[in-house]
């Protein structure tokens, strides 16, 4: 009895999984994929490497494309619009890179790579609109860098291209194509971390869990491990029928072999070793969730997140309350668990979550030779 009530609060707030979150464009504009900057050279491509692009070096078309977060990476001489080819996707994915402020271009630093959730980056349910993280790095010594694409794709490879998007190997291009070269330009110095949110959340454990060692450290804020089973499953295609996708073309059919590969809490052992900062809260209303919120400039928006963010927050908490359960048992003990006794599926706790993660977790395991000092 108590499994059926647990799978039916899961299945109703799932139900609503993205209603909290606003984008500026219908999903049939975001899921557009964007051309290539410019032509990637033919050995680059044969090889699986991205080719990266600055300022002055993008195409017209792209230098036309009218992109809102241009403007909030205006006027900071410490921030730059970034192309990269990916070679798997045939198309240019648009990064936005943050070094410290008054510092030398490409000295060697640590590299954190950011997500957003189902938004992608594409409209204003993202990193750059909702929070200070511009501010927040400008003055740490490391490469932050933000991919603004890959609205409801879970950050995964699906098995079709038949979809608006066409192909989609998000996961190949972060953690193969991308990686090396972009690192190789921006000074990367071999420390390498990743943060997700909501949806890109899973998408960082499966990372992680595919590809051990790849990162120093993950952060994985208000998601979920475990897609595999019914309320999983229910949840992913919630949001990807927001893009009039299913998850069928992502994954193949249920219950299936990627279904399993790509469930974090079916691949635990994978990341006993893996230090990590994971996040929730319950549901309950917080300091986030009132009119003294700053984020919050219209009441409908605070209604979201008191009704719907509530609800995704609980069904998030119940997969990361299980995922914790089943990490103890492993004996896993490089995981920092912030689980609070409130907070809704919004952006004030994400926030808080980016500069918690820093102080506990990224600002440690990029920095491993400041430990010896």
């Amino acid at each position: 009895m108590q499994h059926t009530r647990t799978h039916r609060m899961k299945a109703a707030a799932a139900a609503a999984l993205v209603a909290l979150l606003p984008v500026a464009a219908a999903p049939s504009a975001l899921a557009q994929p964007a051309e290539q900057p410019i032509e990637q050279s033919a050995g680059q491509a044969a090889n699986g490497q991205s080719e990266i692009f600055f300022e002055g070096q993008f195409s017209e078309q792209v230098e036309s494309l009218d992109l809102g977060w241009r403007d909030l990476i205006a006027g900071h001489d410490n921030v730059e619009e970034v192309w990269a080819s990916a070679p798997a996707m045939d198309r240019g994915v648009p990064l936005v890179w943050i070094r410290p402020e008054g510092a030398e271009r490409t000295a060697p630093r640590p590299t954190l790579y950011v997500l957003n959730g189902a938004d992608g980056g594409e409209g204003i349910a993202s990193w750059l609109y909702q929070t200070n993280i511009i501010e927040f790095f400008s003055d740490k010594d490391v490469n932050v860098v933000i991919v603004q694409a890959g609205a409801f794709s879970y950050y995964t490879d699906w098995v079709s291209s038949d979809t608006q998007f066409g192909a989609q190997m998000w996961e190949t291009f972060l953690t193969r194509e991308l990686p090396g070269p972009l690192e190789a330009e921006i000074g990367g110095n071999g420390k390498r971390g990743i943060i997700g949110m909501s949806m890109s959340a899973t998408s960082v454990l499966n990372f992680a869990q595919h590809n051990p060692g790849l990162y120093d450290g993950v952060g994985s804020f208000s998601g979920c491990a475990n897609v595999a089973d019914e309320a999983g499953a229910l949840a992913v295609q919630t949001v990807l029928d927001r893009a009039n996708v299913s998850a069928e073309q992502m994954w193949g059919p249920r219950p299936g072999e990627l279904w399993n590969y790509n469930d974090s809490l079916i691949n635990a052992e994978n990341l006993i070793n893996q230090p990590m900062f994971i996040s929730n809260g319950t549901g309950l209303w917080g300091e986030w969730d009132t009119t003294a919120n700053p984020t919050v400039d219209q009441e409908a928006q605070l209604i979201a997140q008191r009704t719907t963010g509530s609800a995704i927050e609980g069904v998030t908490n119940m997969c990361t309350q299980t995922f914790k359960a089943r990490m103890d048992s492993l004996g896993a003990t490089d995981i920092h668990w912030d689980l609070n006794n409130s907070g809704t599926h919004s952006w004030g706790y994400w926030q808080d979550d980016l500069y918690e993660s820093w102080d506990v977790l990224f600002s440690d395991v990029l920095f491993p030779d400041d430990l010896d000092d």
